[in-house]
């Protein structure tokens, strides 16, 4: 026996104002809001609001050689935040 899943059209509300369009932030609120959904039976359309964040490839090439990251180190005055 199949139940039908009534369809619900939620306009945007403040708890996305507060976070960056196409942001990973968004993204997330936007998933855990479908998942919650979808466990209280209701359908809702959540694609307008996710956005479209993407994470930048990690490049090898544009790490900082040793020398760079010793000399920043070295800059660090507090010793309690060199360690961190």
């Amino acid at each position: 026996m199949s139940r039908k899943v009534p369809r619900v059209r939620i306009p945007a509300s403040p708890l996305f104002y507060n976070s960056l369009p196409n942001a990973r932030a968004r993204q997330a609120c936007v998933r855990c809001l479908k998942e919650l959904g979808r466990y209280a039976g209701i359908k809702v359309d959540w694609t307008g609001l996710a956005g479209n964040y993407r994470p930048e490839a990690f490049d090898p090439n544009e790490l900082p050689t040793d020398e760079v990251i010793e000399q920043t180190w070295e800059q660090i005055t507090s010793l309690m935040v060199r360690w961190v």
